[in-house]
């Protein structure tokens, strides 16, 4: 029998899935992250519009999915979204959000990783962030850190055995922050808030630790972490 403690976590769970259902999400990027999440979001029921500074790129990606995903500009995603996922190189973001527009008060997924060409360092970090930087370019929206250092290949299968990975996230705005942590927990992630948006600072490097662990110490792109508690 389910404890009251366990009972009032998922009745506070189900309470948060309540205000992100069917809603339309913006996919600013076409590579992997963008695919993935954008046909995980669509399978869950939301319309996904995912878009490309070539929409008919985009329209050819939103083609390989399944699911309620057209394809379109990266204006028009960001204007169209409730929410939009950024899910470009970090060299592409500032010049993205220039093309997505101002964004007032919608929230903005960032999964970026300020990676070395090799993927093997950082260019930025532990003064600031590159979540940090992007908020200073998209000073309207509500910036959320969320999925940076989860593997593409790996978002499918965040439940292992009795384990759900972890979805660390942060950011400065609290109802932003519940509507992130909605979606991570809807897709079967453990979403565990991490702090201000400042904390990006140390999710970064632990993206490259885990990208480290993947490619340097052989252990794949198909691995994910999970927060055990007492």
């Amino acid at each position: 029998m389910a404890t009251d403690k366990a009972m009032a976590t998922d009745f506070q769970a189900a309470r948060k899935l309540d205000t992100i259902r069917d809603m339309r999400i913006g996919v600013v990027g076409t590579g992997n992250m963008g695919k993935a999440l954008g046909g995980l979001f669509a399978k869950h029921g939301h319309e996904v519009i995912i878009g490309s500074r070539e929409p008919a790129k985009a329209a050819a990606v939103a083609r390989e999915l399944d699911g309620n995903i057209r394809g379109s500009s990266i204006r028009e995603v960001a204007e169209a979204g409730e929410a939009v996922l950024l899910a470009v190189h970090f060299a592409a973001a500032r010049s993205a959000i220039e093309a997505a527009g101002p964004m007032p008060g919608k929230l903005l997924l960032d999964c970026v990783n300020p990676l070395t060409p090799d993927f093997m360092g950082l260019t930025v970090g532990y003064t600031t962030s590159a979540a940090e930087q992007i908020a200073a370019w998209a000073p309207q929206a509500h910036v959320v850190k969320l999925f940076n250092h989860n593997f593409a290949p790996a978002l499918s299968e965040p439940v292992r055995g009795t384990e759900r990975a972890v979805a660390f996230y942060c950011g400065d705005n609290e109802a932003a922050k519940g509507r992130a942590a909605a979606l991570a927990a809807e897709l079967g992630f453990d979403p565990v808030d991490v702090g201000a948006l400042e904390c990006a600072r140390f999710l970064e490097p632990f993206a490259e630790l885990v990208i480290r662990l993947a490619y340097k110490q052989g252990l794949g792109p198909r691995i994910a972490t999970a927060l055990l508690r007492r």
